[in-house]
């Protein structure tokens, strides 16, 4: 079930296919509805709690595909629509060619893991980690800077792998 994104003036910017509280359907409008949260909601002080919700549809409406000209590429960084189709194109090359190498590097790995047994140097165990906890420190800034626009927006660790264990398989 995808979720709503509320804006500040309170708009939903993306309705859910179903609701996720039960008793929160739209039919709902202009009443106060008693819900209870689920069991498993990502936010552990609601879990189970008895909550009611005041709801009010303001506008109801469909998502509107833009219109790809100049002015919609602006709005994406772009000077103008070939612009926007070249950066596009660029960005598209560079992730194939990423892809297609870490495809070559994972079987070259595989290839060499079958014929030798070795142990990774613990300067390219510290150099890959050191990488990874870079890559992470920068995408959680940005997670919370995002977290900071959108009130009730809930962050969920993930798992990442070790070091070596990512060097061996990527």
């Amino acid at each position: 079930m995808p979720s709503a994104a509320i804006s500040p003036s309170g708009r939903v910017l993306m309705a859910p296919a179903r609701a996720s509280i039960s008793g929160t359907a739209p039919e709902f409008h202009g009443r106060d509805i008693n819900a209870t949260f689920p069991d498993d909601y990502t936010v552990d002080a609601l879990k189970g709690k008895a909550a009611i919700f005041a709801v009010k549809i303001k506008e109801v409406g469909a998502p509107v595909r833009p219109a790809v000209d100049d002015d919609f590429a602006k709005t994406l960084g772009a000077e103008n629509v070939a612009n926007l189709r070249k950066l596009v194109s660029e960005q598209i090359s560079r992730e194939y060619d990423n892809v297609a190498r870490m495809k070559l590097k994972r079987q070259m790995l595989a290839q060499l893991e079958k014929a030798h047994t070795f142990e990774l140097p613990p300067s390219l165990v510290d150099s890959e980690f050191e990488s990874i906890w870079r890559q992470l420190t920068e995408t959680s800034r940005k997670v919370l800077a995002l977290a900071q626009q959108l009130p009730g927006l809930v962050i969920l660790p993930a798992h990442d792998p070790t070091a070596a264990q990512r060097l061996l398989n990527s």
